[in-house]
């Protein structure tokens, strides 16, 4: 991020910035409709693995190979991409993780490996500075998109747990 604590959101206008050292996050800002988007591209071969047929399982001491249901196939095609309406429930789940800080939408990029990414639509002032937006609504996004895409965060809930995911037929 090339930002300085006086520059302006608007001048990362059509820039697509990485955002707070994320390899799979980025800034982009539309001036006209004064909106800063975050852009988050999560890949699932992690939460395909986690949610699989086979998972480690803690217990108080130690991490046990046990077998577990297979919580993930019933929602992914054939080549491991999500079903629309899994994909539409999980921006839901998301969207109820990030309140009204922005809305959530999901962009259909594709790609060589299956992800999901997520288009975090946010707004700022005229004269907004960079840091002034990242700490008002940036960064409790970014911490947001951390803490639920990783199933072991403490008192965070898991955006890919697929067991208790209600999808609508």
């Amino acid at each position: 991020m090339s930002a300085t604590a006086d520059t302006l959101v608007s001048a990362f206008a059509d820039l697509g910035e990485p955002l707070d050292d994320e390899a799979n996050c980025y800034l982009e800002v539309d001036t006209e409709e004064r909106q800063a988007i975050i852009v988050w591209v999560e890949p699932l071969a992690f939460h395909a693995e986690f949610n699989g047929p086979r998972q480690y399982v803690a217990t108080s001491s130690y991490f046990v190979d046990k077998a577990m249901p297979d919580h993930w196939s019933a929602h992914v095609d054939a080549d491991g991409w999500l079903t629309r309406a899994v994909a539409d429930a999980i921006v839901a789940r998301l969207q109820g993780c990030i309140g009204a800080r922005g809305e959530v939408y999901e962009l259909e990029y594709g790609g060589d490996e299956p992800n999901i990414t997520f288009e975090i639509v946010t707004s700022y002032e005229d004269g907004e500075t960079f840091d002034h937006w990242f700490d008002r609504v940036g960064w409790p996004i970014v911490a947001t998109l951390r803490n639920v895409t990783d199933p072991g965060t403490f008192m965070s809930p898991y955006l890919f747990a697929m067991a208790s995911l209600e999808v609508e037929s």
